[in-house]
């Protein structure tokens, strides 16, 4: 059973290496260095294929992205309907959270005013605001697999946190508030937004005014704070200029 390789310009011979170990009995094919015949192939692994490619292998079955993001997959207008699975990898899941807690404890501990304060040679601890964590909730936008893990960090730390998902999750002893109808609640509670959601059509441009002025506006850190970990698509650039301002 054959599978076609296309990595856009990540290192292919990397991932071969690592499909032969895995799965020596499978032929595997690197798309524009190899001749295969696109009918044998059944599988696709890829990372940002050149539109159309896809369309051109007529048994395919399954898609397998190589990423954590399908946005580049979704805008192919001729993309075979056919499953896609996406990579899910501890690598990448402990380096986001890695990546959240340190934009969280950076706003939270306003490390970037004493970097400021350091570069100036000056010191006026007393102008900046002193919280603890378990005085602020952070929310987090999106709870798959990364969502989840930077719970786990963050309330280890002492943050209270709570989560919103388009769909009804069991968050275990994190409060999960799910769709349309329970999203501006979970706003109102929240004083630090970790956004960790997908790029779909369904979250263009989610990050705008409107979920600007619902976030709790009375956050001991002075104001809300957003912190987004996913596609510069989920943000509306002209709110957020707008909000910073």
């Amino acid at each position: 059973m054959t599978a076609l390789l296309t990595t856009a310009n990540w290192d292919s011979n990397h991932w071969l290496d690592e499909f032969a170990k895995a799965a020596p009995q499978r032929t595997v094919h690197i798309n524009g260095v190899d001749s295969y015949d696109p009918a044998e192939v059944l599988y696709a692994l890829t990372w940002k294929p050149p539109e159309g490619l896809l369309r051109t292998l007529p048994n395919l079955k399954v898609i397998f992205n190589l990423g954590a993001g399908v946005d580049a997959l979704l805008s192919d207008t001729d993309l075979p309907d056919v499953p896609i699975v996406r990579l899910v990898d501890d690598n990448l899941t402990w380096r986001m959270g890695e990546w959240v807690t340190l934009q969280v404890l950076t706003h939270h501990r306003q490390a970037l005013h004493y970097l400021a304060q350091q570069k100036a040679h000056e010191y006026k601890d007393q102008s900046l605001r002193h919280v603890k964590a378990s005085e602020l909730t952070v929310g987090m936008m999106g709870y798959g697999v990364l969502g989840q893990h930077c719970a786990g960090i963050l309330q280890a730390i002492g943050y209270e946190v709570i989560a919103w998902s388009r769909s009804p999750k069991d968050g275990g002893n994190v409060p999960v508030y799910a769709g349309e109808e329970e999203k501006a609640a979970f706003l109102a509670k929240t004083d630090i937004l970790v956004v960790l959601l997908p790029f779909t059509p369904a979250t263009y441009e989610i990050l705008n005014a409107d979920l600007f002025r619902a976030l709790s506006q009375d956050s001991p850190l002075g104001g809300p704070v957003i912190i987004n970990g996913g596609r510069g698509g989920l943000q509306n650039e002209d709110d957020v200029v707008a909000a910073l301002r």
